[in-house]
């Protein structure tokens, strides 16, 4: 999947030519032959399949665990693969998708329409979509992401929680190493036991923390400010024109019990509504902070009101 992901997003010709088959059947609805209907939905469920993250089931229908450094390389991969998707019209084309979804030549499509969204927003933080913007031009520091980030975790507590974190440099000599013993007992000054066992520790999780930290640099060597950035152009698109249509389509099939709503149809219905609900509120809670504040008339004093009453006696 990691090598596939990684093909089609550093390829240059393969998405725009698919997109150059896909423009005639999208645009010319009333007059789609079978043919083009199965390669539109060939090639929408290949955007399906190309997005999905998870890792294969095991025999016990288990998720595999895979090691950190594949983790990234995946994630990595993913933000090659939308970027592309914005470079080549992919998400405009989904959008556009997603508006003319009631008319019956696309209604067969909600329900792969409503994972593909939901493969390629759920798995972000609307908050983090939106501040992206203010982190690529800069102003970050004023945001209200920022603000947010503060709030919830105050300066003073954040500090303490890395010097908690940290290992305390003079902490092998004496004097400054503090050890608890089995009675709940601390001693200071003491000398640890089975030092060799421990530095053959710490050397395990420092190579450990350097694979994930290299494979870190490389997935931020992508730009992934410039990948939330498209995400949150799009998103904005979508709730503009492709919400209701596509999320009313598939209410209708709930209302009617249609067959084709399978369990996953139930995650992705909850999870696609609550993260474009909540990117929505975000987006409008910005809007609206955004606004110049609006002054208040001067109320008028008593004394001033009364002596107009006795002027006009």
């Amino acid at each position: 999947l990691v090598l596939f992901k990684e093909q089609i997003a550093s390829s240059k010709n393969v998405l725009s030519i698919i997109m150059k088959w896909l423009m005639e059947p999208l645009l010319n609805e009333s007059e789609r032959t079978e043919p083009e209907t199965v390669i539109l939905d060939l090639a929408l469920n290949m955007i399906r399949n190309l997005l999905q993250v998870d890792s294969s089931l095991d025999k016990d229908g288990q998720r595999v665990q895979l090691p950190a450094n594949l983790k990234a390389r995946l994630r990595n991969a993913q933000d090659m693969l939308l970027l592309k998707f914005a470079e080549e019209n992919v998400m405009e084309m989904l959008v556009m998708l997603a508006n003319s979804v009631e008319e019956e030549e696309n209604r067969n499509w909600n329900l792969l329409l409503l994972d593909i969204f939901g493969l390629m927003f759920v798995c972000e933080d609307p908050s983090e979509v939106i501040g992206s913007a203010d982190v690529l031009n800069g102003s970050w520091k004023t945001s209200e992401r920022r603000k947010e980030l503060l709030a919830a975790v105050p300066k003073a507590q954040s500090v303490q929680q890395r010097r908690a974190k940290c290992a305390i440099r003079n902490s092998r000599f004496t004097g400054t190493f503090k050890t608890n013993t089995v009675n709940g007992l601390m001693y200071l000054g003491a000398t640890p036991t089975a030092r060799p066992d421990v530095n053959n520790q710490n050397k395990r999780k420092i190579a450990r923390k350097k694979d994930v930290t290299d494979a870190v640099e490389k997935r931020s060597a992508v730009g992934r400010c410039d990948v939330l950035v498209k995400l949150d152009e799009y998103a904005q698109m979508f709730v503009e024109d492709g919400f209701n249509s596509l999320l009313g389509t598939v209410t209708y099939d709930y209302s009617m019990e249609s067959a084709a709503i399978e369990d996953s149809d139930d995650h992705n219905f909850t999870a696609v509504s609550s993260w474009f609900m909540r990117y929505h509120r975000l987006k409008e809670k910005g809007r609206i902070s955004a606004l110049p504040k609006r002054v208040k008339p001067e109320k008028k004093s008593e004394n001033a009101e009364g002596g107009k009453g006795k002027d006009a006696g």
